[in-house]
């Protein structure tokens, strides 16, 4: 496969619903771990409705990790680290 360019204009649009979504819950959540439990869920729900379409394991793997990858970088880039 190759690899899986995301436009970035929809990569913003996701990224800035999730923000405000996480905003939003946690001004009225107890337990701040929820957020992060409900997001890792639906992570899991999506890699096997991605699975049961035909995507291929080792590809969502390599696109995962690519993420990952990036996004860690991302982090500590906009942390100064």
């Amino acid at each position: 496969m190759s690899q899986r360019i995301v436009p970035e204009k929809d990569l913003a649009e996701v990224l800035k619903g999730l923000r405000e979504l996480r905003l939003g819950f946690l001004q009225g959540l107890r337990d701040p771990w929820a957020f992060r439990q409900g997001l890792i869920i639906v992570e899991e729900l999506d890699r096997v409705g991605a699975l049961e379409k035909g995507v291929k394991p080792q590809d969502l793997d390599s696109f995962d990790a690519k993420v990952r990858q990036d996004a860690s970088r991302w982090a500590r880039e906009a942390m100064g680290l």
